[in-house]
């Protein structure tokens, strides 16, 4: 072997590679190793790369092999290499190696293959987003980050408007299914008719009216109107403007080419003033409707009867007697009857006097109004005298029945203000029936939304006040969401604990989201929900665990507490502790606090020291080995914390804690000797116990 060695090592020497190839096939592995490398970079500088190959495998150095592919461009035996002798993280690596010469070199296409060889998907992605060929980041994303798509086509959009390239941006944009950038993005540089083509396609008719108004409005007066009448867009764009409340535009769109439009957007205006409480300039819209009677209404609502009398005298005649009865009752509710009654006789309506006076039973009033008045009644109010004055009022006896035949008949006769007021007027004392509740209601709220729009938020909210007071909380949100009143229709879906339709209804909305939390949350509280209040954590976690501790549920308790952190276990634990200690259960006080958490806090101090000496300090009859042990390994616990806290712990404490726990410690030793019968072990540890008497009973 010796001579072999040498005879390689001269044929290395004179270059006879061949030669020591040959030598070195009669060698042991070991003793060859060391020269397979040297014969194969031989091969390798000579170009006979596949001989080199071999050696570099016989030399277990297969990287070298690989490298050596690589450096000569022969990529596809450089693969063949690793993929038989590499491992899987050396050939990863080798891939992410080549993947990166290539990408330098802008071989694209091979550096991609390289970098999914190396699972570099995300690498390979960005290597194409730098080189700005979206095509191929877009195909890869596609093909292996399918979630992240929507994403990567927003991101290349975002660039190709950066450049100025419009239209591929657009494409990516509307890929991402966010047209709505798009449309933004070609109104920023001021392509307008390329927003309302994508609009148009993507968004449909709302949208495309949306941006031909804000092109109008860009454009101004004439000209914005000469555009939107040229798209046949002019009077839905007015009434974008109206619903957006943006009613100066509305106003100069509609002056420049549509005025039969203005007395609509006047009286729209008027509405809107009226819900802000600017009362005086509603009333002045309401007049340049041409809508005096919406402006007596408004007026009449707030009962400011002066106006609306100053309003009907010059512009409506007919509606003073209206007034005069809306005013009356407005005094009834007062209990202002003698006022009420002259101003129903005022208005023309005795009829409406002499009802007041009989649902009051105010009978000789009735009677006297009558005579005076509608003498053919006389007869019936005697008649009601004479049974003694018990006579039902009109509505009562009659029932709902005749309240919503009344409201009909108001409604038929487009009356809406009455119908509205008498629809409202039915409640619970009049019919159980809570279906012909809802029913009305919601047609007092329909009336309002077509007929009463000046009034339509007082009048839904009423109903939806009284929908929710009967249990009707859905109906009551649906007819918030009928005039889009989210916020209206998410109280009400709270208030009926229908968490689910709310979170629907306020979807991607923070701030509707976290009023909707905010409800869930004070509701869990007010039910005491604890279970859930426990999953969602934070300060409901804490909220819970104080109302598992009301209910005496002390595992749940603990389970929870220990998740806070030990501090918060430990405070838990002494208020366990400290109620099994007052019901006299000494044993499961010291199993609580051995099981579930000490603290080095000198406020639980007194709390350890009472629950030692109660087990200690107990009679021979009393004893409780249990007792014993969960003694000795609490105190246990709190020397070991005290001795490691970072914080001051009086020396004097903790040596008192130390004589107890060895105290506790013979105690329970003892108990467990004479339990297996080892009374000479036992009899040993008592006397060792002695040290502590004070802390035992000397006998």
């Amino acid at each position: 072997a010796g001579r072999s060695l040498k005879a390689i090592e001269a044929a290395i020497q004179c270059r006879q590679f061949s030669k020591a190839a040959g030598i070195i096939e009669f060698l042991d592995h070991n003793q060859a190793l060391p020269y397979y490398k040297r014969i194969a970079g031989h091969y390798e500088s000579t170009g006979n790369l596949e001989e080199a190959e071999r050696y570099y495998i016989k030399a277990g150095l297969a990287i070298a092999a690989v490298d050596m592919y690589s450096r000569a461009s022969r990529w596809e035996a450089a693969q063949r290499v690793a993929r038989g002798y590499l491992t899987d993280a050396e050939m990863k690596a080798f891939y992410r190696k080549k993947a990166r010469e290539f990408e330098a070199s802008h071989k694209y296409k091979e550096a991609e293959k390289a970098y999914l060889q190396g699972d570099e998907v995300d690498v390979a992605i960005n290597m194409y987003k730098k080189a700005r060929m979206y095509e191929q980041m877009i195909r890869l994303v596609a093909q292996y980050r399918k979630d992240n798509l929507a994403q990567a086509h927003m991101v290349v959009g975002q660039a190709l408007e950066a450049e100025g390239n419009l239209r591929d941006a657009e494409k990516h944009y509307t890929d991402a299914k966010d047209w709505k950038a798009a449309v933004q993005m070609h109104r920023n540089h001021g392509s307008w008719e390329d927003a309302l083509r994508v609009a148009k396609v993507y968004g449909g008719v709302n949208a495309s009216k949306q941006v031909a108004y804000a092109w109008a409005v860009s454009l101004g007066g004439e000209e914005g109107a000469t555009l939107l009448r040229k798209l046949g867009l002019l009077e839905a764009a007015i009434d974008y403007a109206v619903e957006s409340g943006a009613f100066p535009q509305a106003f100069d769109l509609a002056r420049a080419g549509a005025k039969t439009k203005l007395p609509e957007v006047h009286l729209k205006y008027a509405m809107y003033l009226e819900d802000e409480g600017r009362f005086a300039n509603a009333e002045v819209e309401f007049l340049a409707a041409s809508k005096p009677r919406e402006a007596i209404d408004m007026y009449t609502h707030n009962q400011d009867w002066d106006s609306a009398m100053r309003i009907a005298e010059q512009y409506d005649p007919a509606s003073i007697s209206d007034i005069m009865v809306a005013q009356a009752k407005a005094a009834v509710d007062r209990k202002q009857y003698q006022v009420a009654e002259a101003l129903f006789l005022k208005a023309k309506r005795p009829e409406l006097a002499l009802n007041m006076y009989r649902e009051v039973r105010m009978w000789h009033d009735a009677l006297r109004l009558a005579e005076d008045y509608l003498p053919g009644k006389a007869a019936e109010i005697h008649a009601e005298l004479a049974s003694g004055n018990k006579a039902p009022s009109k509505v009562s006896q009659a029932g709902p029945d005749s309240i919503l035949a009344k409201a009909r008949k108001f409604e038929q006769g487009n009356d809406y203000a009455r119908a509205i007021e008498t629809y409202l007027s039915l409640s619970e004392a009049d019919t159980g029936n809570v279906d012909i509740l809802e029913q009305a209601w919601e047609q007092a709220a329909n009336l309002a939304i077509n007929f009463q729009r000046h009034r339509m938020h007082d009048v839904i909210s009423l109903a939806s006040s009284k929908l929710q007071q009967v249990g009707r909380h859905q109906a009551a949100a649906e007819i918030h969401e009928g005039i889009d009143d989210v916020q209206g229709a998410l109280r009400a879906y709270c208030a009926g604990l229908m968490w689910d339709r709310a979170r629907q209804l306020a979807g991607n909305n923070p701030t509707y989201s976290a009023y909707i939390e905010e409800q869930y949350n004070a509701s869990l509280v007010q039910n005491k929900n604890a279970d859930e209040m426990a999953i969602r954590g934070g300060n409901l976690a804490q909220q819970a665990i104080e109302i598992y501790v009301q209910r005496n549920d002390w595992k749940k308790v603990h389970e929870m507490a220990s998740r806070a952190g030990a501090d918060v276990a430990a405070s838990y634990a002494a208020r366990h502790a400290e109620r099994c200690l007052k019901q006299g259960d000494y044993s499961t006080a010291a199993s609580v606090l051995a099981d579930h958490g000490v603290a080095a806090n000198p406020q639980y101090y007194e709390l350890y020291r009472n629950v030692g000496s109660a087990i200690m300090q107990a009679s021979m009859a009393e004893r409780n080995a249990a007792g014993e042990q969960a003694l000795k390994g609490l105190l246990f616990k709190l020397i070991n914390i005290m001795t490691n806290s970072g914080t001051s712990v009086a020396k004097r404490d903790l040596e008192e804690f130390r004589r107890m726990y060895l105290a506790a410690h013979y105690i329970s030793m003892a108990t467990a000797s004479k339990t297996k019968k080892l009374h000479e072990l036992a009899a040993q540890q008592l006397t060792s116990a002695l040290r502590y008497t004070g802390l035992i009973p000397a006998d």
